[in-house]
């Protein structure tokens, strides 16, 4: 390795770990995994209780399936809740500030809120990403539990 890049790398390096002991944040994944026993995973359904049914369906719309960072500060928070509310952005900053969280993709949650608003299951299935045959399973099984 050229010692210019050697160099780079231990710059890097120290700045790095310069810039942690200055108190930016500290990378911490909190997992909303929809996999285990209850429909939405008890994470989830911990999520789901923090800031309701509403703000949870608009979440996973806009931010399902990824790490999501989740800011402080009244600017950042305010983008946050053009999007899901900003009742349940300022809540998401309280409880995990400067934190990142994994926003599950809750799909039986939304195909039962889209039902309930009486959406067709040819727009639920473009809404979540699936076949329509999958959404028709989908509701049935949720109507047997």
């Amino acid at each position: 390795m050229p010692a210019d890049a050697g160099m780079l790398l231990c710059a890097l390096h120290c700045h790095r770990h310069s810039s942690m002991a200055q108190g930016d944040t500290v990378r911490r994944d909190y997992s909303f995994d929809e996999e285990t026993d209850d429909n939405y995973g008890t994470s989830g359904t911990q999520l789901l209780a923090l800031i309701g049914e509403e703000s949870a369906v608009r979440l996973a719309e806009h931010f399902g399936g990824i790490r999501l960072f989740v800011p402080s500060g009244e600017k950042a928070t305010a983008r946050m809740g053009e999007k899901i509310g900003q009742e349940a952005a300022e809540t998401l900053s309280r409880e995990f500030p400067k934190m990142y969280i994994r926003v599950p993709l809750y799909r039986e949650l939304r195909a039962l809120h889209y039902r309930r608003q009486r959406l067709s299951l040819s727009k639920i299935a473009r809404r979540l990403g699936i076949a329509e045959t999958s959404v028709d399973k989908m509701l049935r099984r949720l109507k047997q539990k």
